[in-house]
């Protein structure tokens, strides 16, 4: 079946939006070329001072495919303004965010009446204080520009904040990946290490446990600041604005097979509604290659080497990836005091592996993996990790995702096997463990294991740590979640005697048995990763509510909650959580 153009597809639509522009005095004519070769329709308009509340003005629509379940789009070259304006494509903005300000019975007659009047006006203010009334979003001058190179990025930190009277110097970045081109799955990835002055002033560095994590070469150019954006959307432009804003020469650095030169710009862009700040974006010039040709001497008629270009500099923009700590916790706020929190986690399996990545994620300040397990690449169905994390302990794989997904996490590991005897005499590893952990804020079990489930507890108990465990059932049907505090009534003792009154209930499990793939020493629970997350997830939220409160229950949720993913024929159903609040068990003698 044929895709038919929205004009065809809604009878009539198209002639009432012609009516309706007419309505409003707004003449407009039908680009049939464009509608004809490419079914896309444009409509030329010449809207009149009494619906843009200025002047008259001309504009262009361009109507989506799939119109009217998506707005049109209105140009207007050459409009100039400062803001509601694109530059480069000249797209005037009318709606913030269009798919939520959009419906689908709106037509373009009622979206100039309604919006071109206070976008122009507004748009065309210089007055930053004044209110118009406009929806609390900035609009950076960068991601205008669309010449940025395929895959390729250089971080800066976003709370960068340069003297003002520095306006050039010279710029150290780590440079990887091969050379910007049309290839997608190849990256250039870089990162700004220092930012100086001419004079030998350092100001501005990313932090360490990002340069920890740059690779590649080191590669020495020059910044300069500009007094306002490059209007031109070309690479070369860019540098060669940047290169009259600052003479210093740029050094050829040898990269691979070529030389090249970088030089980073800083401009002013906004930064939140009407408030500007530094923008920053790069230029890479790629030297001609040079190429080896060989000529005769006249009378001896050897060959001699000569160097020739090869063809013309090469310019790549590369954009600017914000890596600062506001830039990455700017996306959660309300979890800003975990960066000051620590937390122990035993057990990287499949559900401690994906609490570790969450709670990193989250902002947690450090954390601190035990497990002394080999990941095999059998447990990849449900671990968080990949195949480069394979032969790896459990706990330095999960270690190496949370240092690439959270780098301002303090992650470390620890081998240690949690429970078992030690017939030889080999140290401790719990008595190391329990002294390290009078430090810590949380201790998370996710060993899943009930032996090691009570020796935990008795030690954050003993230590005075909260304590949070987390297990599911074979087959993933359901899981559980708990939390004893430092003031719980209850402990560890307590849970067991109320899972075995069934005042709390077990939760389903498959009928199925255990399953002992070939190699295991030991039999395994079943369960994909899509249903044990499940648990890991409420184990994160929990974790992360407790240690953003003051540890009181009520203002965190439940100290027990139990999933259930099956009904009683087995039959998959919406996850569904029971939460329970506990007092001390009358029958368990744990307490003094």
């Amino acid at each position: 079946m044929p895709f038919l153009p929205w004009w065809e597809r809604y009878a009539g639509l198209l002639q009432s939006e012609i009516s309706w522009l007419q309505d409003l005095g707004i003449a407009c004519r039908i680009d049939e070329t464009k509608r004809d070769d490419h079914q896309t329709l444009t409509m030329e308009l010449s809207v009149p001072e009494t619906v843009t509340g200025t002047a008259p003005l001309e504009l262009t629509a361009v109507f989506p495919d799939f119109y009217p379940l998506v707005p049109p789009k209105v140009f207007a070259v050459d409009l100039g303004m400062p803001h509601h304006w694109n530059p480069f494509s000249n797209e005037v903005c009318l709606l913030g965010t269009p798919s939520e300000e959009w419906g689908t019975n709106g037509s373009l007659a009622q979206l100039l009446k309604d919006q071109l009047p206070a976008a122009l006006k507004a748009g065309m203010s210089g007055d930053e204080h004044a209110d118009w009334n406009e929806k609390p979003q900035a609009e950076p001058f960068g991601a205008y520009y669309n010449s940025y190179a395929n895959s390729a990025m250089v971080f800066v930190d976003g709370s960068w904040t340069l003297p003002r009277e520095a306006v050039q110097g010279p710029i150290e970045v780590r440079l990887d990946g091969p050379f910007p081109g049309p290839e997608l799955t190849q990256r250039m990835l870089g990162g700004v290490l220092r930012v100086g002055s001419d004079t030998g002033q350092a100001h501005a560095t990313l932090e360490n446990q990002i340069q920890e994590l740059l690779g590649g070469q080191l590669i020495h150019g020059r910044w300069s600041r500009l007094s306002t954006p490059v209007a031109v959307d070309d690479a070369r432009a860019i540098w060669e604005a940047a290169e009259k804003a600052d003479s210093s020469s740029t050094p050829d650095q040898p990269y691979g097979r070529r030389k090249i030169q970088i030089r980073g710009v800083v401009f002013p862009e906004e930064s939140g509604p009407r408030q500007v700040s530094e923008g920053w974006l790069f230029v890479l010039r790629v030297r001609g290659e040079q190429r080896q040709n060989y000529s005769k001497k006249p009378r001896s008629g050897r060959s001699r080497p000569l160097m020739v270009s090869g063809g013309a500099d090469e310019y790549h923009l590369l954009r600017a990836g914000r890596v600062g700590r506001s830039d990455i916790r700017a996306r959660v706020p309300d979890l800003g005091p975990l960066a000051t929190k620590k937390v122990a986690l035993v057990g990287a399996g499949a559900i401690g592996s994906a609490v570790a990545v969450h709670l990193g994620r989250a902002g947690v300040g450090h954390l601190s993996l035990i497990d002394a397990d080999v990941l095999e690449p059998g447990n990849l169905v449900r671990h968080t990790a990949t195949l480069e994390g394979v032969g790896f302990l459990k706990a330095v794989a999960v270690a190496r995702l949370v240092r690439m997904a959270a780098p301002y996490t303090e992650v470390m590991y620890n081998p240690a096997y949690v429970g078992g005897s030690r017939p030889h005499g080999e140290p401790d590893p719990l008595r190391q463990i329990s002294q390290d952990l009078e430090s810590y804020d949380l201790l998370i079990d996710a060993s899943a294991d009930r032996g090691t489930q009570r020796i935990l507890a008795l030690v954050a108990r003993e230590v005075d740590v909260p304590y949070l465990s987390l297990e599911a059932t074979n087959g993933a049907w359901g899981g559980l979640v708990a939390y004893i505090g430092r003031d719980s009534p209850w402990c560890q003792s307590c849970l067991e005697w109320f899972r075995y009154d069934q005042t709390i209930p077990d939760p389903a499990h498959s009928p199925s048995p255990y399953t002992q793939p070939i190699g295991c020493a030991q039999p395994t629970f079943t369960g994909a990763a899509f249903d044990l997350e499940e648990v890991s997830l409420q184990a994160a939220r929990t974790a992360s509510a407790r240690l953003t409160s003051d540890d009181q229950g009520a203002k965190s949720g439940f100290d027990v909650a139990v999933l259930k993913l099956r009904d009683e024929a087995g039959e998959r159903t919406l996850p569904t959580w029971t939460g329970y609040n506990l007092g001390r068990h009358p029958r368990c003698a744990g307490h003094s």
